[in-house]
C-alpha cells in the first residue's frame, strides 16, 4: 500500500548516508526512491529465528548488569545511533509484526537487492 511505501521512504531518507565503500565503484546516488515493498515471510525460518532470539535474550539477561537493552549513549559511543530505531515501531505496527525484543537488543535492519536476488531469497532463504 502507499502507506507502507511511505514508511520505507521515510526509513531510507532518515538512514541513508552518502558514504563511499570499497565495494561501491560507481558514483553514489543522491537519493533512493521506494517504488515497491515486497513482504516475504517464511514460517519455518521465522520459527528458527524466534528460538534463536530467545537464546540470545537469555544470554543477554544472565549478565550482571544485563547486556540488553543497550542505552542510546552506549550506541552513540560505539558507532552512532541505530538509525532505524525512530521508524521501527511504525513499521512493525503497519506490517503486523511482533514488537522488537529489547531484551535481546533487536532492531530492524534492511537492505535493497536486485529482483533476481529477491526471487532467490524468497525461494531458498538466505542460505
Amino acid at each position: 500500500s502507499e502507506d507502507k511505501i511511505a514508511l520505507f521512504q521515510t526509513l531510507l531518507d532518515e538512514t541513508r548516508r552518502g558514504k563511499v565503500t570499497r565495494d561501491r565503484k560507481e558514483a553514489l546516488a543522491g537519493r533512493f526512491e521506494v517504488t515497491r515493498v515486497q513482504e516475504v515471510q517464511n514460517f519455518d525460518t521465522y520459527q528458527n529465528y524466534l528460538k534463536r532470539r530467545a537464546v540470545v535474550a537469555k544470554s543477554c539477561q544472565s549478565s550482571s548488569p544485563p547486556d540488553a537493552p543497550i542505552a542510546d549513549d552506549q550506541w552513540e559511543s560505539w558507532s552512532g545511533p541505530v538509525l532505524t530505531h525512530p521508524t521501527a515501531k511504525k513499521i512493525t505496527t503497519a506490517f503486523k509484526l511482533d514488537e522488537l525484543h529489547v531484551e535481546s537488543n533487536e532492531f530492524l535492519f534492511f537492505h535493497g537487492t536486485k529482483p533476481t536476488v529477491e526471487k532467490s531469497i524468497a525461494e531458498k532463504n538466505f542460505d
